[in-house]
């Protein structure tokens, strides 16, 4: 099963995070906030972006659209990805 983990740069659990995320890289995918101990609180707009981009890699989802996306997410699907950040 595909598990994302968030975190924020500044969480006094970032170690334990990276740590969590080394025992099965295969199957997780790690999100890390800049400037942040609390992403939910500090940057939920762009948290709930790279949520529905992540349920839209597992294959769910797929019928809410990425409002605010829409350019970047084509810009990777078109290989035109070098420098554009989701």
């Amino acid at each position: 099963m595909e598990t994302l983990l968030v975190n924020g740069r500044m969480s006094p659990w970032v170690a334990e995070t990276y740590e969590f995320q080394r025992l099965n890289p295969a199957q997780s995918t790690l999100l890390v906030f800049d400037g942040t101990a609390d992403p939910l609180r500090d940057a939920s707009y762009k948290l709930a972006q790279a949520l529905i981009l992540f349920a839209k890699s597992c294959g769910v989802c797929m019928g809410v659209p990425l409002v605010g996306l829409e350019d970047a997410y084509l810009a990777v699907k078109e290989g035109k990805h070098s420098g554009t950040r989701l």
